[in-house]
């Protein structure tokens, strides 16, 4: 925090690196799924757990036959009872499934899931995101314990007045450690002397006798090493114990307790705003994050109503937002706010941030909402640094263009007087004379081609059009039409697969096929251009290859040809501006994509680039 209380720039990158490094070590599986149902993410615990690596898992389904999943009783899963069929038949979050799935060891992992749907504009599933949790071993352990329970149930044994035991089940003499024929006839306190010298088992029994009421006792017993949970039922002629073994189950309360330690200095120490409310609203639980961000003490609103005391406005709005739109009471009506709700604030100490906010319901076993959990990510620097880059790309592409254009008009000017002399002159200009005027005339052509490729370059951004489903069929025969005077020059052959539907800018990816297409045949060599182009789906993108067979890039950094007016061969070898790929790359980037070149000299390149696919719902 700098001296005036608001997060570095520094601080808001390492929390973001924290948020990420968190999510990627996290101590719990975090999975996503597609709405096709194949998994696109997975963290480092989740490969754990799975025993499948990220690459593997891409390859499977939420229903794969491999899973082998079964319910919490070991019988397979009914039609529908898949976690992700849950989510989606249900529309909402699922909590605590408890299914068991195989890995490829063959071995059988047992998990809790957690899942939440997301849904896109039209309403339709756009992925499910999944947390879970090994929980192999109290699996086993609530197995073994469950019978433990059956059998400890029936363990006893009895005394007459004077503490002699008298009657002893197989289950005491497992736990007693001693047989009935050891037992039967002694005196309790002579064969466990330790027992004599605690004083809650001693007066249990004692009181038991002289009240003729039963007596409790709860206690860690050394001699034998097991916590041991016993009732003492009085009579006339002595006592009845009731006893089992319960170490299990404290080493399990010792571990829940640890864990709830951990949380609550997790709580504390977590850089994000955390906010806890009851069904009520009243805010239950705050950390000193929400505190700062807020610019001041949060816990003051005991009710949904009262939370009319917090000011904000929708950041992409403007709008004010008022007490039911705030994400901890929407949350309270049951709403998953996964798509982060963003806010601009007026804090109590009357600065303004922008904060980004997520939020959560919790549930009791009625599926009726307990609790609402919140986080808040105060986004102000990251949100001022996004504006200021915005702002600097824009003067770059204006001082881009506006100096490409002003380059334009004295550029016409030395080319009408060149082709002014040649016209009035070149009778009487020599061979050297006619030579240096044709280096002129060439220069000035190629210094309008990188002008014009310079104002392309800057348009890229500002003029645009709207994304919306584009053919790539279409694009690619269009292009391929533009270029059949060359193809046919050339004797060029060009084949392709069937290309996809993404979403794109339909003028722009015309840009990049003809940009990769004109160069395949370019740089082809001596043998006829033979290129191909391929469309593989990877995710939620398509991958675009166009392989050539031509000379190839011989460079330690193929990245170069990418960059403005960078080339890998000679003007003299190759003729071109060395704006093509840089309107390439800076094309795919505007589609959220990337773009790469494979090449061995003298084997031919491959260019790919990827895009966004489009939604079986978009037309």
């Amino acid at each position: 925090m700098s001296d005036q209380g608001e997060p570095t720039g520094e601080r808001i990158w390492a929390e973001r690196d924290l948020v990420e490094e968190v999510v990627e070590t996290s101590p719990i599986g975090i999975a996503v799924v597609d709405a096709t149902g194949t998994v696109t993410f997975a963290n480092e615990h989740a490969e754990e757990i799975y025993g499948r690596s990220r690459e593997e898992l891409n390859e499977y389904t939420h229903d794969d036959s491999r899973w082998d999943l079964v319910n919490e009783d070991g019988e397979p899963l009914a039609s529908g009872e898949a976690p992700f069929n849950r989510v989606v038949s249900e529309e909402e979050a699922i909590y605590d499934q408890i299914i068991g799935l195989r890995r490829p060891s063959g071995e059988r992992v047992w998990v809790s899931v957690n899942g939440s749907p997301q849904w896109n504009d039209d309403g339709e599933l756009k992925r499910a995101v999944f947390a879970f949790e090994d929980v192999s071993e109290k699996h086993e352990l609530e197995a073994e314990l469950d019978e433990i329970l059956g059998r400890v149930t029936d363990a006893f044994y009895a005394l007459d007045d004077e503490f002699r035991f008298t009657h002893v089940n197989e289950r005491a003499e497992e736990l007693l450690r001693a047989s009935e024929e050891e037992l039967l006839g002694e005196t309790l306190w002579e064969l466990y002397p330790e027992a004599a010298d605690i004083d809650d088992v001693w007066d249990a029994f004692h009181t038991a006798m002289e009240t003729q009421e039963p007596r409790s006792y709860d206690l860690y017993y050394d001699p034998l090493e097991f916590w041991v949970e016993a009732t003492v039922y009085p009579s006339e002629t002595g006592v009845s114990v009731y006893f089992q073994d319960v170490t299990e189950r404290k080493e399990r309360e010792r571990e829940l307790e640890r864990s709830n330690e951990q949380l609550e200095t997790l709580f504390r120490v977590l850089p994000i705003g955390v906010m806890v409310a009851d069904a009520e609203g009243s805010l239950r639980k705050v950390n000193d994050a929400a505190n700062e961000i807020w610019g001041g003490t949060v816990y003051d609103a005991d009710s949904i109503e009262e939370y009319e005391r917090y000011t904000g406005w929708w950041a992409d709005t403007g709008e004010p937002v008022t007490s039911e739109e705030w994400t901890m009471a929407r949350v309270l009506d049951g709403e998953s706010v996964v798509e982060p709700d963003v806010f601009e604030i007026e804090t109590f100490d009357g600065e303004r941030r922008i904060v980004m906010v997520h939020g959560m319901p919790i549930r009791n076993d009625r599926g009726e909402v307990v609790r609402g959990v919140v986080v808040q990510t105060d986004i102000t620097e990251r949100k001022e640094y996004e504006r200021k880059l915005k702002e600097s790309n824009e003067r770059l592409e204006q001082f881009a263009y506006a100096a490409s254009h002003d380059l334009q008009e004295p550029l016409r000017m030395v080319t009408s007087y060149l082709s002014l002399i040649e016209r009035k002159h070149g009778d009487t200009l020599d061979d050297d004379g006619e030579e240096f005027l044709e280096f002129a005339v060439d220069g000035a052509e190629r210094m309008r081609e990188m002008i014009d490729g310079l104002l392309a370059y800057s348009r890229i951004e500002s003029q645009g059009e709207p994304f919306e489903p584009t053919d790539l069929d279409e694009v690619f025969e269009d292009v391929r039409a533009d270029l059949r005077i060359r193809i046919e020059s050339s004797d060029a052959t060009i084949t392709r697969d069937s290309l996809p539907r993404v979403h794109g800018d339909d003028g722009q990816l015309r840009q990049v096929f003809q940009n990769l297409l004109s160069n395949a045949i370019e740089y082809s060599g001596e043998k006829p251009p033979r290129i191909h182009v391929s469309a593989v789906r990877e995710g939620s993108k398509w991958r675009i290859s166009v392989r050539d067979e031509g000379v190839g890039i011989d460079s330690d950094d193929p990245d170069r040809v990418f960059e403005v007016f960078q080339r890998l061969h000679s003007r003299e070898e190759i003729d071109g501006t060395g704006i093509g790929l840089a309107l390439c790359k800076r094309i795919v980037e505007r589609h959220d994509g990337e773009i790469w070149v494979d090449s061995e000299p003298g084997e031919g390149s491959t260019f790919a680039f990827t895009l966004p696919a489009v939604d079986a719902t978009d037309r």
